[in-house]
């Protein structure tokens, strides 16, 4: 962890006091080497006020020129008020664009607020096959809580400690078990496979480009080679083009990976970009893929076991799409029915909209927006599907779809849908991407907390 400190004095003297620029450097220092980081540099300006916006800080400037280029892990104040006398908004500036940049802010006189900047970030939260889940701190760390939603664990030295990340994404396969993907501030993608030695792998390759999106994780089989299991990470490139790293053992038990570009993955126009990540689940005996244009149109890939890929232009219900897509199927949704598959987007107006093929038909669906707020995208949209079910004596239970969005002003809205529709609720306040997880809906809130089904599971 390489840590700078900076110094900050409007008069300039040298006294005893407690805050005289020698003192704050020795504290500084102090914290830096407890802590075990190492002492990159130390800035210091003395006899300029930062009260004047007018008034140069070059020493201040310096160090976020080494912020912005990397260099810096952690920035160490005697006091927050050494940063900037210009009132909390300005404050506040400058530690937005040190947590965006994975930088931590550390105050020795306050460590109750550096110690609830421990919090969680605004990302997208997963979970695994054994029920942990998964989220990013405001430094860049993952963390991860027990299955019984008790312990937050944060990991040690060659694990996932500093590893930079901006979203993660688990995957469990047969072959190479439980493996935690990420898109790293670097913007490589990253793995780590705890079954092997537990140390990330940097999967940039020979792609030449780097992902710009979080990656969304499926395994599948290889075509080529029968009974071959392939995990693959999709995300979009800094272009905006759909972008596949495909991970495979071969018959030696080496591990191999390659990655495919849009042109090589059978898309129509290799001129076409993307909103965001697609949204791509596993079938029977295939891949189903969908994502956003950048004309607002939402496209349609599918690609059996067997076969080649197929895509599709679906085109949007009269207004552009924004944003991802979450595709779902509720199996079947009256008991003697057929599958509800149904593509979920929010258009330009923040209304929620649906491509879905039910009993043979295929038709746009509007599911509008709750009373009095508007859908953000930025939220993304989570679903889960509850399959029908029949009971002896002639009773059942229709299937139904729950919906989770964000909406502009903060809040979270739900939708319980059955064949005869469904009611918006709405409720909470989010920060991050929702997610459906170990059967109910996750996401982090304004306040750095992990809600998982309506309760505060906290942060590390």
């Amino acid at each position: 962890m390489r840590a700078v400190s900076y110094i900050g004095q409007s008069k300039r003297r040298e006294d005893d006091s407690r805050a005289s620029p020698e003192a704050q450097r020795e504290k500084c220092e102090a914290l830096i080497t407890a802590k075990g980081w190492d002492l990159a540099g130390s800035c210091a300006d003395v006899g300029r006020s930062g009260c004047d916006s007018n008034v140069e800080r070059p020493e201040f400037e310096e160090m976020m020129t080494a912020v912005r280029a990397g260099h810096v892990d952690a920035v160490v104040v005697f006091a927050l008020s050494r940063l900037t006398r210009q009132g909390a908004f300005e404050a506040m500036k400058i530690e937005e664009e040190l947590r965006r940049r994975g930088v931590l802010l550390v105050s020795v006189e306050e460590p109750s607020w550096t110690d609830a900047h421990r919090s969680l970030a605004p990302s997208p939260p997963d979970a695994d096959a054994d029920g942990y889940s998964y989220a990013v701190t405001l430094k860049g760390n993952a963390a991860w809580l027990n299955p019984s939603a008790t312990n937050w664990t944060t990991p040690s030295a060659g694990e996932m400690a500093d590893c930079n990340t901006a979203a993660i994404a688990n995957s469990d396969s047969r072959t190479f078990g439980q493996e935690t993907y990420r898109l790293g501030l670097d913007g490589h993608l990253w793995k780590i496979n705890w079954s092997k030695d537990s140390k990330w792998t940097d999967l940039k390759g020979t792609y030449g480009g780097d992902i710009a999106t979080p990656p969304k994780v499926v395994w599948t089989w290889d075509p080529k080679a029968a009974n071959t299991e392939v995990v693959q990470a999709w995300a979009l490139d800094h272009d905006g083009h759909m972008v596949r790293r495909d991970s495979w053992k071969d018959s030696s038990g080496a591990e191999r990976g390659q990655y495919y570009s849009q042109h090589e993955m059978g898309f129509p126009n290799d001129n076409t970009t993307f909103q965001a990540t697609p949204e791509v689940r596993r079938w029977a005996h295939g891949l189903e893929v969908f994502a956003i244009d950048a004309d607002g149109n939402m496209w349609y890939g599918s690609k059996p076991d067997q076969g080649d890929w197929a895509w599709h232009n679906l085109g949007n219900n009269g207004a552009k799409l924004v944003g991802s897509v979450s595709y779902n199927i509720v199996s079947p949704l009256m008991p003697k029915g057929s599958d509800l598959k149904a593509a979920y987007a929010i258009d330009v107006n923040g209304n929620l909209q649906a491509y879905q093929t039910y009993n043979g038909k295929s038709w746009w669906q509007p599911y509008g927006k709750p009373s009095g707020k508007t859908l953000d995208p930025k939220y993304g949209i989570a679903t889960a599907a509850v399959a029908a079910q029949s009971f002896g004596g002639g009773g059942s239970s229709p299937g139904f779809m729950d919906i989770y969005a964000g909406n502009t002003d903060g809040s979270i809205s739900f939708m319980r849908y059955f064949e005869e529709g469904g009611k918006w609720q709405t409720y909470g306040q989010i920060s991050s991407p929702v997610r459906h997880l170990k059967g109910a809906e996750a996401y982090v809130n304004s306040g750095g907390d992990l809600y998982l089904g309506g309760k505060n599971a906290g942060h590390p």
